[in-house]
């Protein structure tokens, strides 16, 4: 790495108490934990972020988002660089905070989501990428209507996404909820396809973790 790139990334970093996210090669320093806000305005974010079933990096996911699928391939190069864990938080004020880690081990690549009762205190990994977690609708809409304005709920709505894997109760109500999302932070494609595919993913396959990730509301 060269060394203006380690001064930008420790200037970056991002402390998790209680969650490891120190590669091999620092096993004694500060971590590889660094915040990921600046890359949710790169082209293609959502595209590379949400883990739509039966979807590759290729033609059709560009189509379905609008986006150029090199774009898309540029920024998830972006999110798995094993040189950092992109961290995005999200506050849920007196209620403690979340956090969607892209954990970049080499050769274990995967999306870890924390909780933390609040400022200072640990995270522990209530949901991953890998299994074993999963976060309720009602859960993942009460930590987006936290948030201050409609970008931020928005984007919150769009990171926590991923980890749902129960039908929600009103599927059409959830659809529009995330078409809305979807479409408040800046996807161009064909959004109500793609919220539609997020919350019918069980019907096409898609793994689900046993239980859900109890999140407090």
């Amino acid at each position: 790495m060269k060394a203006a790139e380690a001064s930008d990334r420790k200037s970056a970093v991002t402390l998790l108490p209680g969650y490891d996210d120190r590669g091999p090669d620092e096993s004694d320093g500060p971590g590889l934990a660094v915040d990921g806000s600046a890359l949710l305005d790169l082209p293609g974010f959502w595209a590379a972020h949400l883990d739509l079933v039966g979807l590759d990096l290729d033609e059709e996911l560009a189509e379905l988002f609008g986006d150029r699928l090199a774009d898309i391939r540029a920024t998830y190069d972006r999110l798995t660089d094993l040189r950092t864990w992109p961290v995005f938080p999200v506050d849920l004020g007196d209620r403690g905070r979340l956090a969607v880690v892209y954990r970049n081990f080499d050769g274990d690549l995967g999306v870890d989501y924390l909780s933390s009762p609040g400022a200072g205190r640990d995270y522990q990994v209530i949901a991953s990428s890998d299994g074993g977690g999963s976060l309720s609708w009602a859960e993942i809409v009460a930590a987006a209507d936290h948030q201050p304005d409609p970008l931020s709920r928005a984007r919150a709505l769009l990171l926590l996404t991923p980890m749902l894997y129960d039908t929600p109760p009103d599927p059409a109500a959830a659809i529009d909820r995330l078409a809305d999302a979807l479409r408040t932070a800046g996807v161009a494609g064909d959004v109500t396809a793609i919220a539609g595919r997020i919350v019918h993913r069980d019907d096409e396959g898609g793994q689900q973790p046993a239980g859900s990730a109890g999140v407090d509301r």
